[in-house]
């Protein structure tokens, strides 16, 4: 694939997965928390960056997660169990980057 239509690919998914200061962080004081959303989001971007090496390389790969499953993990409440599956699948998107030789930009 070209670089533009790995662009267009992941534009909608990029869009989704921005972190928003407003509502991503929260904290008193001047301090900055991330929230459990914002590491869902952190760890679903580390996965598409994987990914997106695989369409770089023309590699044939199926995304550890379905279209309702990532909607899932984005939707309020975020906890624990939403922040551990988005850990899990960015580790699966490095395995299979890692599989093809740990492929590079």
């Amino acid at each position: 694939m070209t670089s533009e239509e790995i662009e267009a690919k992941w534009a909608a998914t990029e869009q989704m997965l921005k972190i928003d200061p407003s509502s991503d962080f929260k904290g008193e004081e001047g301090d900055r928390l991330a929230t459990s959303k914002c590491l869902v989001k952190s760890y679903l971007r580390g996965a598409i960056s994987e990914l997106r090496l695989l369409d770089k390389h023309d590699e044939k790969y199926q995304t550890p997660w379905t279209r309702n499953q990532f909607l899932w993990a984005l939707r309020e409440p975020v906890g624990d169990s939403k922040c551990k599956q988005a850990k899990q699948w960015r580790h699966e998107c490095f395995a299979m980057t890692k599989k093809y030789g740990r492929m590079t930009v």
